[in-house]
């Protein structure tokens, strides 16, 4: 009976090393080179083929990291592919006080700096909440021609700077 808490801490020990290999795992996955997109028309749906099945989804853009399951979820970025104008995501908060300080986005402009899209500064409460930015932010010159391709894009807690989701971008 006195090695009740030892095993109870070495037990929530190891499963926090878990999660905290399954955050890292995440990261590592977001540092891929981006392959595909979700795509989606004007209103956030997904373009489908004349048989009702997507286009094209990855899977793998806008999952919540491990960290943040069951707290937040995304919806697929929109318009995507985009052409010039604004992009928009929307986030769902289902939890209170797990993300209270906020979310930033960022990605990668064509000179190859990490740059601010845009922030959620207040995400405390369960809700919806969006983020929007115009493409040309992806231009250090503003020219929407110097940004063809596809842009990951991240999502990070403003508190901890842990990141939270991510996902892909077409610039046609």
């Amino acid at each position: 009976m006195k090695y009740v808490p030892f095993l109870l801490f070495g037990l929530s020990l190891f499963l926090t090393q878990c999660d905290t290999g399954l955050q890292e795992a995440f990261i590592r996955e977001a540092s891929q080179k981006p392959v595909g997109v979700t795509r989606t028309d004007k209103g956030g749906g997904l373009i489908k083929s004349t048989n009702g099945t997507p286009i094209e989804e990855d899977k793998t853009d806008w999952r919540s990291a491990p960290f943040y399951t069951g707290y937040v979820r995304f919806n697929p970025a929109f318009p995507n592919p985009i052409s010039s104008g604004f992009v928009t995501i929307p986030v769902i908060v289902t939890a209170t006080d797990q993300l209270p300080n906020g979310l930033t986005l960022r990605g990668y402009n064509d000179q190859g700096r990490f740059i601010l899209l845009d922030e959620i500064g207040q995400t405390g409460l369960p809700g919806a909440y969006t983020f929007n930015f115009d493409i040309s932010l992806l231009s250090a010159s503003g020219s929407v021609s110097t940004i063809k391709g596809i842009h990951r894009l991240f999502i990070f807690d403003r508190l901890s700077g842990e990141m939270v989701s991510y996902g892909d971008l077409l610039v046609e």
